[in-house]
């Protein structure tokens, strides 16, 4: 009499003898995991312009301030910002320091990043930038202009752009 017919396993679960009841078995949790971030790809596809406002300040003007349109996110969302770009055209001979800023429904304000943009008087126009990334907003928050200084002859226009992902919570 010959021995029993020999199947080839189908898949790993197979080859494991592991029954499978339209879930992963148990048995291997610890050995077989997810190890793929799928995080970039997810931001890479979903992300989109948010919003982008400006605000102009006048000489000498400092402090935590909020856009002629404030960007506050609405409640029942949450935004998680991947860039928030604060820009301005500086004229020659004027000068300006800015940073990117938080301000919670609570009143606290404080900034994005370690250091401010930070800009020094010279013969010629230029572009001032800087961003913060990668970072939850909840609802309530107000994304806001941190002015360190602000020399310029008439105004300094400062325009904030957020690029980032809307998450209905």
């Amino acid at each position: 009499m010959s021995g029993p017919i020999q199947t080839i396993p189908q898949g790993l679960l197979g080859l494991l003898q592991l029954k499978q009841t339209g879930r992963n078995p148990s048995e291997l949790t610890d050995t077989v995991q997810s190890i793929v971030d799928l995080m970039p790809l997810w931001l890479k596809r979903n992300t989109s312009d948010i919003t982008s406002q400006s605000i102009t300040r006048a000489t000498n003007g400092t402090g935590f301030v909020s856009y002629t349109t404030p960007i506050i996110v609405p409640p029942g969302f949450t935004w998680f910002v991947e860039n928030y770009t604060l820009s301005c055209v500086i004229s020659a001979a004027d000068s300006g320091s800015f940073v990117p800023a938080l301000k919670s429904p609570n009143g606290l304000s404080y900034s994005l990043t370690e250091s401010a943009y930070i800009d020094v008087v010279t013969a010629q126009n230029r572009v001032g930038l800087i961003a913060a990334k990668n970072f939850w907003v909840g609802p309530g928050e107000e994304l806001l202009v941190g002015v360190v200084r602000a020399l310029a002859a008439t105004t300094i226009t400062i325009t904030g752009s957020v690029k980032g992902i809307v998450v209905p919570i």
